[in-house]
């Protein structure tokens, strides 16, 4: 009697289930409360460093199905040398632990890297990954402000109508750097460059879709920017109008009527 179950159906559960867990670790890391200090703390260092692993493994499930695809343009040279500076590093390193922990973090993410471009074999599969991290951000920036409004700024509003009974006049003022929104990543200035990141990408999707789906991207923009305004991070805001700079440059540089605009 044989088997229901086909050997090509059963080697192809394994790379489905690595990249489930893959998509999980990251979007659990993406939204978990402080996660850049519950990533050296038990259990959650445990969750951290088995999602790592999973990077190596995906690339060798890839090597062993033959399915692997190099950067080319001379970046697997890059990649190559990157690995091996990582390495020769944490071997010389002066606290050999902590470079142990951050080159292997690194050195995974460099296994990701592969991993995600040897999948990235159609258009269809590059569209899908675009629309799920403009997803996640947009979940992510509507974590963070309904986080900030109800941990730091409705707890201050109540202390500021306080003190006004008092007789004593405050503002709420985001110069304060306690009240700056630092949900859920633990520091103001790591929501700021999440957000400068992603930005474009929601710019860039509302652009691309069409009707009822550009409604949604349109609304993940006008979310973006009050989060990263709630951050009150200087840097950000220059590096966007630096990014809107250059978008605006190849822009006109690949449509050259509207050279006469700018």
């Amino acid at each position: 009697m044989q088997s229901s179950t086909s050997p090509e159906r059963s080697t192809s559960l394994l790379p489905r289930a690595i990249g489930s867990g893959i998509i999980s670790f990251y979007a659990l890391f993406t939204l978990l409360p402080n996660s850049n200090s519950l990533m050296v703390k038990w259990p959650w260092v445990f969750i951290w460093q088995f999602g790592l692993m999973l990077g190596p493994v995906m690339l060798i499930s890839q090597l062993w199905r033959r399915s692997f695809r190099r950067l080319g343009n001379g970046l697997d040279w890059l990649a190559i040398a990157w690995s091996t500076v990582l390495i020769l590093s944490a071997a010389f390193a002066q606290f050999p632990h902590q470079a142990i922990w951050y080159g292997w973090a690194a050195l995974c993410g460099v296994a990701f890297l592969y991993v995600i471009h040897s999948w990235l074999t159609s258009t269809e599969k590059v569209q899908q990954l675009l629309i799920f991290q403009g997803s996640l951000s947009i979940v992510f920036c509507l974590y963070s402000l309904t986080a900030w409004w109800l941990q730091t700024v409705r707890p201050y509003l109540h202390t500021l109508n306080q003190l006004a009974s008092y007789g004593i006049d405050r503002s709420f003022d985001l110069q304060i750097l306690t009240l700056r929104n630092w949900h859920p990543l633990g520091h103001q200035n790591y929501v700021a460059g999440y957000l400068l990141l992603v930005t474009p990408l929601l710019v860039g999707l509302a652009l691309s879709a069409q009707r009822l789906q550009r409604l949604w991207w349109i609304g993940g923009c006008v979310v973006s920017l009050a989060t990263l305004y709630s951050t009150a991070s200087r840097g950000s805001w220059f590096g966007l109008l630096v990014s809107l700079a250059v978008f605006l440059l190849l822009t006109a540089w690949h449509y050259p009527q509207l050279r006469k605009g700018l």
